[in-house]
């Protein structure tokens, strides 16, 4: 064990290799091929140091976060129910992309699934460039943003 530059301690825990992700758009997205998600998510944490006290006090947010899609691929079907779901303010309750990491190797040899649900999603901003191709398949490129309100793991409800 070594310190850091603060004098914290510094252990090493372990390492895990993924192989890639499964991302279930909620409940009307199965059609559809999602190419980059990037997952944000985090509180604000102020530190108060009152003139009166020697001591110091940590006043911590509510969580908060956002989702970032470059690249959907699909039936325009999919696409379509996708973005009237994920729009809809009314829906956001039912509003979860859910994302399973797959192919993991942890180094010590013990190989755990975890699911990171992002829920009461709601779309906040969006640029695209569409294309349609032979078959009615379409693929719309570009960013969109979506607001989360909570994010949890392990299939058990527990917060992140």
């Amino acid at each position: 064990m070594s310190k850091d530059i603060y004098g914290m301690d510094v252990e090493i825990g372990d390492a895990w290799q993924i192989g890639g992700a499964v991302i279930q758009l909620g409940d009307k997205g199965g059609g559809l091929l999602v190419t980059q998600c990037s997952i944000a998510y985090g509180r604000g944490v102020n530190t108060i140091r009152p003139l009166n006290q020697t001591k110091r006090f940590m006043m911590v947010g509510e969580g908060e976060g956002g989702i970032s899609i470059s690249t959907i691929i699909g039936p325009s079907k999919g696409i379509r129910e996708f973005l009237q779901q994920f729009s809809d303010p009314c829906n956001i309750s039912k509003n979860i992309l859910t994302v399973n990491p797959v192919g993991i190797v942890q180094c010590s040899g013990t190989n755990e699934a975890i699911t990171f649900r992002c829920e009461g999603c709601l779309l906040s901003s969006i640029k695209i460039t569409a294309t349609k191709a032979e078959g009615g398949i379409s693929m719309v490129t570009g960013e969109f943003a979506i607001s989360m309100l909570g994010l949890t793991t392990d299939n058990q409800g527990t917060t992140v």
